[in-house]
């Protein structure tokens, strides 16, 4: 595997496009596995890349950075987009943590930039996977509450509460609704 990701990587840089069908040949293995080998030792490597392109370059920047780093690596596009996915999610978890487990204008601002910087597809989803959770916890603990002593409960303190729990997760009205 170390030979392949190796030879791979040497002719993928390389000033004349080497093809490494032959050395495929060689080592008896077919695209498919070659390129889950190349993956699995390549992955680790990328994700530093992108902790690093993230710190240093801008979001018009990133992009041709990482997919430069990704060809180098001979990275497929698929589990380049895992990495990228992965380091999103890891941001989410760092941003709704146990202590805070809210979301500001500024975090929000970070997740945008992430999003184009990385090119996540379905970031939203991801958020939404995220948040839901945390407000379905909120919604259930209010409505235990108001049940449990109704003559203590306010309905309208309670659809406040969550109304306000709704804007810490910047989640959209009608995700809160139907999360009801």
């Amino acid at each position: 595997s170390a030979l392949l990701w190796l030879s791979s990587a040497l002719y993928s840089t390389s000033r004349q496009q080497v093809d490494t069908s032959e050395l495929r040949s060689i080592l008896g293995t077919d695209d498919a596995s070659s390129q889950r080998v190349l993956n699995s030792v390549s992955r680790p490597i990328y994700r530093n890349a992108v902790l690093q392109a993230v710190a240093k370059y801008n979001r018009t920047e990133a992009p041709e950075v990482l997919q430069t780093a990704r060809k180098a690596l001979c990275l497929s596009e698929a589990a380049g987009a895992q990495v990228h996915a992965a380091v999103y999610d890891a941001q989410l978890d760092l941003l709704l943590d146990d202590t805070k487990a809210t979301l500001d204008e500024a975090d929000m601002e970070i997740l945008g930039e992430l999003e184009g910087m990385l090119q996540v597809r379905g970031a939203s989803a991801a958020l939404r996977r995220r948040t839901e959770p945390l407000y379905q916890q909120t919604a259930s603990a209010a409505l235990a509450a108001i049940f449990d002593a109704p003559a203590d409960g306010n309905a309208i303190s309670l659809w406040g509460n969550l109304a306000i729990r709704q804007q810490e997760l910047q989640l959209p009205t009608d995700t809160a609704k139907a999360t009801l």
